[in-house]
C-alpha cells in the first residue's frame, strides 16, 4: 500500500524535482478551488456550481460560523502543504517516518476538521443524497449510474451513525491527553514495529518475536482461492487474526511496552465504541445492506454474526489476555476512575 502510495505521487502528483504538483495537478485544483471555497452569493448558480451542486453548498452553508468554512480550510491545506509533505513521504526512509507524515498531513487535520465540525458528516452525506451537479454530464467517462446506483440503495442512516460515533470516540481529551494526537502515535507506533522487525531487530516492538503466529497468519491468507466461500475465508482470517493480536499483546515479558506504547484511555474508549453491541448492529446492518442492496449479489446473505463477534474481541484487550497479563486491565481501571 505504502509502495502504491509513493508510485502514484512519483508517476502522476509530483514534479521530476519533488518540489511542486505537476502542472496538470495544479490546474485541476485551481478548477476545483472554486467549489470548495465558494464567493458567499445569496443564489447558486448551478453553472458555477457543478462539481458539488447547489443542494450541497446550500447544505454547508447551513453550518454556519466557521464549520462551514472547514471544506475550504482543509482544501487549501492539503493544497500548499502538499508538495513538501508528498515529497517527504517518498523520501521517508523508515515505516515510522512515511506513518507519522500520513498522519500529521492527511489524518490529523481531518479529524480535528471533524472532530470541531461533526455536523461535516450529515452535510456531505447529503450532498452525495441529494447529489445536483452536472459532473457526471461533464465528464461522460465516469460511471454516473455506479454512483447513484450507492447513493440510492445504500443505508444512510447507519453510515451515519457509524461516522458519527466513530468521530466522537475519537476527539475529546481523556487523561489529559489529546485523543487525536494519541490515536496518530498509536499508528506511528505501528510503523516504528514494522521498521524493527524489517531490520531484523528481536524485540518486543518488533513482529520476529511471534513469527508463529506471523507465519500462520500468511498461509492462511495464501491458502484463500476462488474455491473458498466467503464464510470459510472470514472465519479462518479471524482466527488467525486474533491469534496475531493475542501473541503481540498478551507476552507477559512484553504487555507492559506494548500497554504504553499503543493503549491509552482515548484508545481504550475508542475500542470500547467499536466493539459495543450498538455498533455490532450496525456493522451487520451495513453488511447485509450492501451485499443485497448496493451490490446485489444473489442468493441469501451471508451469516456474520459469530465472525465479527469474535474478531470484536481484540477490542478488549484485557480479555483477550487472560490471565497472561493484567497490565490493560490495569489501565482499564485507572480510565474508568479518572472518567468517575
Amino acid at each position: 500500500m505504502l509502495d502504491w502510495i509513493t508510485n502514484i505521487t512519483e508517476t502522476h502528483l509530483l514534479n521530476e524535482q519533488g518540489s511542486d504538483f505537476k502542472p496538470v495537478i495544479r490546474g485541476i485544483l485551481g478548477v476545483v478551488e472554486p467549489h470548495f471555497c465558494p464567493v458567499e452569493t445569496r443564489k447558486c448558480n448551478p453553472t458555477e456550481n457543478w462539481l458539488f451542486g447547489c443542494k450541497c453548498k446550500k447544505e454547508f452553508r447551513s453550518l454556519g460560523g466557521e464549520c462551514k468554512k472547514k471544506p475550504c480550510q482543509l482544501f487549501r491545506h492539503y493544497k500548499e502543504k502538499g508538495p513538501e509533505s508528498l515529497s517527504n513521504f517518498v523520501n521517508a526512509d523508515s515505516f515510522e517516518e512515511k506513518f507519522r507524515i500520513i498522519m500529521e498531513y492527511v489524518i490529523n487535520p481531518t479529524s480535528r476538521a471533524l472532530c470541531e465540525c461533526p455536523g461535516m458528516i450529515g452535510a456531505s452525506i447529503n450532498c452525495a443524497r441529494k447529489y445536483d451537479g452536472t459532473l457526471f454530464e461533464m465528464a461522460p467517462n465516469m460511471d454516473g449510474q455506479r454512483f447513484y446506483r450507492i447513493v440510492n440503495n445504500l443505508d444512510w442512516k447507519s453510515m451515519k451513525k457509524l461516522l458519527d460515533t466513530f468521530v466522537s470516540a475519537g476527539c475529546g481529551q481523556r487523561n489529559g491527553k489529546d485523543c487525536v494526537a494519541e490515536i496518530s502515535n498509536m499508528w506511528i507506533q505501528l510503523g516504528t514495529m514494522l521498521d524493527n522487525t524489517f531490520s531484523g531487530e528481536d524485540s518486543c516492538m518488533s513482529m520476529i518475536r511471534m513469527d508463529n503466529a506471523l507465519v500462520n497468519y500468511i498461509n492462511t491468507i495464501a491458502s484463500f482461492n476462488e474455491n473458498s466461500t466467503l464464510n470459510e475465508i472470514v472465519d479462518s482470517f479471524v482466527e488467525v487474526t486474533v491469534d496475531l493480536e493475542r501473541e503481540a499483546m498478551c507476552d507477559a515479558d512484553c504487555a507492559g511496552e506494548m500497554n504504553n506504547r499503543f493503549y491509552s484511555c482515548c484508545t481504550k474508549h475508542l475500542m470500547e465504541v467499536a466493539s459495543s453491541k450498538s455498533m455490532r448492529k450496525i456493522y451487520l446492518k451495513l453488511f447485509k445492506n450492501i451485499w443485497s442492496k448496493v451490490m446485489k449479489f444473489e442468493g441469501s446473505v451471508p451469516n456474520m454474526n459469530n465472525a465479527l463477534k469474535k474478531y470484536l474481541t481484540v477490542y478488549d484487550l484485557d480479555g483477550l489476555c487472560g490471565d497472561a497479563t493484567d497490565v490493560y486491565g490495569a489501565k482499564n481501571q485507572m480510565c474508568d476512575a479518572l472518567e468517575a
